[in-house]
């Protein structure tokens, strides 16, 4: 396996949003008042009901085996896993709605949205949709990286046509 070189763009902006502030800094625990304000959360929301669940699955096809992608040079682009550790119960320190909402983001692969309509989602930050059409595919490509483009590209030419 070739050593990671580099950062997309996308997860260096977000290293630097979110480490930062945080530099020379230890990790707190939470304080009083947000772990107040996560427990009325879970209050608030019903965390047992699944369907946030089945709506981000529904139409599922496939996904890749491998969790790297590499650039053209054989290079360690984007690691598809790197946000996989959000599972389970929030930490006290995160409010419990957007770490089930980020935990729905991480869920990739190909998806059926309708017929002559796929999307991949989970191998960027956003998500691109292929339509099909009679010369081909239209896509919309928001994707910031070319290889989860690429990778995303060879996924529906391999499951969809």
């Amino acid at each position: 396996m070739k050593k990671y070189k580099y950062l997309d763009r996308s997860r260096l902006l977000f290293l630097l949003m979110v480490c930062l502030p945080l530099y020379g800094q230890e990790g707190k625990e939470a304080t009083f008042f947000t772990r107040q304000v996560n427990q009325a959360e879970y209050e608030r929301l019903d965390f047992v009901d699944l369907i946030d669940h089945e709506e981000a699955t529904r139409g599922f096809i496939a996904t890749l085996d491998e969790d790297i992608l590499y650039n053209s040079k054989g290079e360690v682009a984007t690691h598809l896993n790197s946000f996989d550790f959000i599972k389970g119960e929030a930490p006290a320190t995160v409010n419990p709605a957007l770490w089930r909402h980020a935990g729905l983001n991480t869920i990739r692969g190909l998806f059926e949205v309708t017929e002559g309509v796929w999307q991949v989602r989970g191998f960027d930050l956003t998500n691109i949709t292929f339509i099909k059409s009679d010369n081909g595919f239209l896509v919309i490509d928001p994707l910031t990286n070319a290889n989860a483009t690429q990778a995303a590209y060879k996924l529906v030419k391999k499951t969809a046509g």
